[in-house]
């Protein structure tokens, strides 16, 4: 008979031993993704032959609570294969004995040093102080997911660390690629409070400063997984922009990028770089995830046509137009914009200033 050990939520780690044997572990280092996850062992049918079998569990915590916190109702043993059949109860009082007492402990002001990469310093003396004062070709910065709910923090952080780099390494203005954020999470036309648009818009930022590239990634993600599989189109787009912009060869930096807008009546004629040999459709014959609004900044959805290397927007019932986003959502999925050469055009907002 093979049994089934279900102790509930550990937090955060653990070791589970059934008979004195481990049957199970879950969490690693500093990893705080298990502490709300179900532990679910099996049980060695070799284990249960004395008639009486002795359940313990080691639980780690490195920071804020720990334990077995439940619910009580997941806290059983059953016959593997049969969740629904009879169980034996697991929850209630368990003898213990506190091995180490960390005492509450917050990452954030305590806890910090070596094995924490997110104490002050830590990356940068660990990981570029030693190189200085070697030289340097370029850099590539392709990072971003753990900060795309301070999008207007970041735009000045990775302004700062462009320029401090280029001052440490002292060899003036080394090229500086970054790749923007992919998409991610369920498909949408337009999200006005989009964290992964705001958070696009402030990597785009970097192009302020000089002999600065981006990469744009919204059409290679995967709604479920913040780090998608697809790097060889990420370098692709890189290597061009390097060939370009660094070695002086005949390619295309990028995608088009929204440089400036024209109001023409009841339309908006946008203008970009990168437009090669002008913008083109992945697919249809609007431009999808386009939206425009007018002087009250409710945002419809837009027509569109394509004029050369412009792009006129318009939508019929607004008469005094004032600004267009485009591809401004977490996972602009449809978006279809792009230049002949087969880049996509970057997600944009037309006036930065309407949103924080």
């Amino acid at each position: 008979m093979r049994l089934q050990h279900l102790i509930g939520v550990v937090d955060k780690h653990d070791i589970t031993y059934a008979g004195g044997v481990e049957v199970g572990r879950t969490g690693s280092g500093f990893d705080t993704a298990p502490h709300d996850r179900l532990r679910t062992y099996p049980i060695p049918a070799a284990q249960t032959r004395d008639g009486e079998l002795v359940i313990a569990v080691r639980a780690y915590s490195f920071m804020y609570a720990g334990g077995l916190t439940g619910p009580a109702a997941t806290m059983r043993i059953t016959l593997q294969g049969d969740e629904n059949g009879e169980s034996v109860p697991l929850a209630g009082d368990w003898r213990f004995a506190v091995e180490h007492d960390l005492g509450f402990v917050d990452l954030t002001l305590r806890g910090l040093g070596h094995g924490n990469q997110r104490s002050p310093y830590m990356l940068f003396e660990n990981m570029i102080q030693p190189l200085l004062p070697v030289g340097i070709a370029g850099a590539i910065w392709y990072q971003g997911e753990a900060n795309a709910g301070d999008a207007a923090k970041y735009r000045r952080l990775l302004r700062d660390l462009v320029e401090d780099w280029r001052h440490r390494f002292g060899v003036g203005d080394f090229p500086f690629g970054v790749v923007q954020l992919p998409n991610i999470r369920e498909p949408a036309d337009f999200q006005p409070d989009a964290a992964w648009a705001k958070f696009r818009e402030a990597q785009a930022a970097a192009l302020e400063l000089p002999r600065t590239g981006l990469a744009v990634t919204i059409d290679c993600g995967e709604a479920g997984d913040i780090h998608p599989k697809d790097k060889k189109t990420v370098g692709l787009r890189l290597a061009r922009w390097a060939l370009a912009e660094v070695y002086g060869r005949e390619a295309l930096a990028g995608g088009p990028l929204y440089e400036d807008q024209r109001i023409e009546g009841n339309r908006i004629r946008l203008f970009f770089r990168n437009v090669g040999g002008g913008l083109a459709l992945k697919r249809g014959e609007q431009v999808h995830t386009l939206v425009i609004a007018g002087r009250d900044l409710c945002f419809r959805p837009a027509q569109s046509a394509l004029d050369g290397r412009t792009l006129l927007v318009w939508h019929d019932k607004i008469e005094a137009p004032v600004a267009v986003r485009y591809a401004w959502a977490d996972n602009p999925a449809e978006a279809n914009l792009m230049n002949t050469e087969g880049e996509p055009a970057g997600p944009f907002c037309t006036q930065g200033a309407m949103h924080p």
